[in-house]
């Protein structure tokens, strides 16, 4: 197997351009450094982030530049990203997150380790601008503790994860959901015998400022109930998770913002 591997982002106007900086830095100063970066740019974007882009050209040079016209959201963007990724295996990363050092090498001997792994990631830390800690977000290890966390919530940080382009592709790449594509993306992965295998390590830095408050609105709830319902379509959710879902996930969204965030530090941690 070739482990060349390409790294997908996409950023748009409301990226912030000194985070997509660090975050560029980020994955071109690892122990293992990617093959490519495939960065698609989702609409106009600031002069600003324009320069970070010819500012890093000049330190590393594989960037395959992917211009969508108009803002399409992330699911478009990351589809059309992954058609324009030269290798298999392909690492995500958000434009305003932060990859450990050792991140890409250790992601690799996971593939190297066990070839039917399909994707990888592992935890992530959460942190706020001004560099305060939130907590770690931990996912599960074991492919049996994978398939039961599932049923609850999310078993793979999207940001931190690599995964092979083929799999990705097969089962339909990212379903045209705002909020919840990636856990969309997990649900397939497993629905078509997917291995998914997590490292016990932080992997990643997340900034999370003003997600919390996002996650409250009335489309995220809809999205919700429609990503619930999508799961029990394909039989990957019974009835009785269906309605615990609901309650677990759905109805929190209705709490006032400061309580959301108090119960997300300290019980939707790992």
């Amino acid at each position: 197997m070739d482990y060349k591997f390409s790294v997908l982002m996409s950023v748009y106007k409301n990226d912030n351009s000194e985070y997509f900086s660090i975050a560029l830095d980020s994955i071109i100063n690892q122990t293992l450094v990617p093959n490519e970066i495939v960065i698609v740019i989702d609409g106009e974007i600031p002069e600003t982030t324009e320069k970070v882009i010819e500012e890093k050209k000049k330190i590393y040079s594989n960037f395959n530049v992917v211009r969508l016209p108009k803002n399409q959201g992330q699911s478009i963007a990351l589809n059309e990203g992954l058609k324009n990724c030269t290798y298999n295996l392909v690492a995500r990363m958000d434009a305003d997150d932060i990859s450990e050092f050792e991140r890409f090498e250790k992601q690799i001997n996971v593939f190297k380790e066990d070839n039917k792994v399909v994707v990888t990631s592992g935890y992530t830390l959460d942190v706020s601008s001004n560099g305060d800690d939130y907590g770690i977000r931990e996912v599960p290890l074991s492919f049996e503790e994978v398939k039961k966390y599932f049923k609850r919530r999310s078993p793979v940080n999207h940001g931190a994860c690599m995964y092979k382009r083929d799999f990705i592709l097969k089962v339909g790449g990212y379903k045209d959901f705002k909020q919840t594509q990636d856990y969309i993306l997990w649900g397939d992965i497993l629905k078509n015998g997917g291995l998914i295998k997590n490292i016990p390590e932080v992997l990643l830095k997340v900034r999370v400022d003003d997600n919390y408050s996002r996650k409250r609105t009335l489309l995220y709830i809809k999205e919700e109930l429609k990503t619930q319902k999508y799961f029990y379509s394909i039989s990957m959710l019974g009835k009785k998770d269906l309605i615990i879902n609901f309650f677990c996930r759905v109805l929190v969204r209705l709490v006032p913002s400061k309580l959301l965030f108090i119960i997300y530090k300290k019980f939707l941690r790992g």
